[in-house]
């Protein structure tokens, strides 16, 4: 069941989470966190990473059709792609749209050459990509 507390910003800008939802979301000082913003809604949505991991944030360029999205998203958890968080948005009502995805994968995982392989695969959905290690934003 939900629980809703009022949080307040201090003068740098840092949030003070409860100590009852640290607790019972397990972090712990210099916990990783996965955090998104759904400007539709104006809701930010905090999520506990798994320690240890390796995150690295994907953009895909994509058909803007219907099913499309569903087909990428597939394709990556056949490769083995541990999707942490995604969000979506049209460029091109009907014709193009963006992917970001944060996923956590391996140390010696062989991302782009899985990436390129989902990108052969769905010719004519997904037209390119990009990683980068994901990192905090401050």
């Amino acid at each position: 069941m939900p629980k809703t507390y009022l949080l307040k910003i201090d003068d740098r800008g840092r949030i003070l989470i409860p100590q009852a939802v640290r607790d019972l979301m397990g972090l712990r000082p210099q916990s990783e966190t996965v955090g998104t913003y759904d400007s539709e809604r104006n809701v930010f949505t905090l999520m506990p990473a798994r320690q240890g991991g390796n995150f690295v944030r994907i953009v895909f360029k994509i058909s803007d059709q219907p099913g499309s999205l569903a087909k990428v998203a597939n394709s990556l958890a056949l490769s083995g792609i541990n999707l942490v968080a995604t969000s979506s948005t049209t460029l091109v009502p009907g014709k193009l749209a963006e992917w970001e995805v944060i996923a956590d994968v391996e140390k010696n995982y062989p991302l782009k050459e899985r990436l390129k392989g989902v990108v052969d695969s769905l010719r004519g959905i997904v037209f390119e990509f990009k990683v980068e290690e994901a990192r905090v934003e401050t």
